[in-house]
């Protein structure tokens, strides 16, 4: 976007470059001006939000102080231990701090998008992504990327492979045994109806794209798996339609220990059908999308340390939750995306 005086000479010219959310910029309004200081509303073709921002005449900057809007289609979320969130929409890969205010504008906007959970080292996080926009997809598989939240001449996340060869991955995590010199990197595909696996090497965020393989599993078949977390033991959790496994190693593959459809015989006690989860530490956060709540338990003894939302009632308060679907946890900070609000919840757990 570029600022231009009456004859369409530069004043001073581009203004902005590389704010990708504010693709397609449609109208820029002046709404108030105070002491040299202009404050601006910026419509976009993509009915998302529409951003304030103000213009400083005399240092000739634009800054943006409000974004306004909704996140309708949310395709991932991840949190760092040191506080960044970041967020895939439909057509870019966005950026907060914990604490910025709920209408505050990215810090980044960057181009691909995040498709599976993001495994974070340092400022840096790994993820399967989407090129440009998710319709992507519709043409070719997504591709291994490494995101970071620093601002650049560009905001383009970096490629670092060609298309993986699952169709539709969901779930991602990055499993780090004792005495082996580099990591396993494991990956659910709704497509297959498989875990796939391959190495991974942690200081670069690279896969071994020549190794992917299916990871075999006796004794089940996996009818629509979603999140997967690895454990350094070596043993997996799996999200799988209503479930969720605990799968143990089995030679070169693994088997089913455990399954866990909830945390008792009462039927508000039981899992819905579509679930998403995170863990860290001992705290696992189930998204239970179809009745409309977040679980948290201490999975190393199966307890439930609580409950957000109402249980099979839908609401669009601080209380309520409305499908929701992915969530992303590191210590006490826990993020949900309450896609059925096209918004994104934060949650501070308070251990009872």
């Amino acid at each position: 976007m570029a600022r231009l005086d009456k004859k369409g000479q530069g004043a001073p010219g581009r203004v902005v470059e590389w704010h990708h959310e504010l693709g397609y910029p449609s109208q820029v309004l002046m709404v108030g001006a105070n002491n040299g200081l202009q404050l601006l509303a910026i419509t976009t073709a993509m009915p998302n939000a529409v951003y304030l921002a103000r213009w400083d005449e005399s240092a000739q900057q634009l800054n943006f102080v409000r974004r306004l809007g909704c996140l309708p289609i949310i395709a991932s979320i991840g949190l760092s231990e040191d506080g960044w969130v970041t967020v895939g929409t439909e057509r870019a890969q966005l950026w907060w701090r914990w604490d910025d205010t709920a209408n505050a504008p990215p810090r980044k906007a960057e181009l691909h998008i995040a498709v599976t959970p993001v495994f974070f080292s340092g400022d840096r996080c790994f993820a399967l992504a989407a090129q440009y926009r998710l319709d992507d997809l519709e043409k070719r598989a997504p591709v291994p990327t490494i995101f970071h939240p620093r601002v650049g001449d560009r905001n383009e996340a970096m490629r670092v492979g060609d298309p993986v060869p699952m169709r539709r991955p969901v779930g991602l995590a990055v499993q780090k045994l004792p005495n082996q010199a580099t990591a396993w990197l494991f990956v659910t595909d709704q497509e297959s109806r498989r875990i796939w696996r391959t190495r991974f090497d942690i200081s670069s965020l690279r896969p071994d794209m020549s190794g992917w393989q299916p990871v075999s599993l006796s004794g089940e078949t996996l009818k629509s798996p979603t999140d997967i977390f690895a454990f350094t033991d070596g043993k997996l959790l799996v999200a799988d339609e209503g479930r969720l496994l605990l799968l143990s190693p089995d030679g070169e593959g693994f088997r089913v220990t455990k399954a866990f459809d909830g945390w008792g015989s009462q039927p508000v006690q039981k899992f819905g059908k579509r679930l998403r989860f995170a863990v860290d530490g001992a705290w696992l956060l189930v998204s239970d999308t179809d009745r409309h709540r977040v679980v948290w338990l201490d999975w190393t003894e199966w307890k439930v340390l609580g409950i957000f939302g109402e249980t099979d009632k839908a609401g669009n308060d601080l209380w309520h939750l409305n499908l929701p679907t992915f969530v992303a946890l590191r210590g006490d900070k826990a993020i949900i995306a309450d896609s059925g609000n096209q918004r994104l919840i934060r949650l501070w757990l308070q251990f009872p």
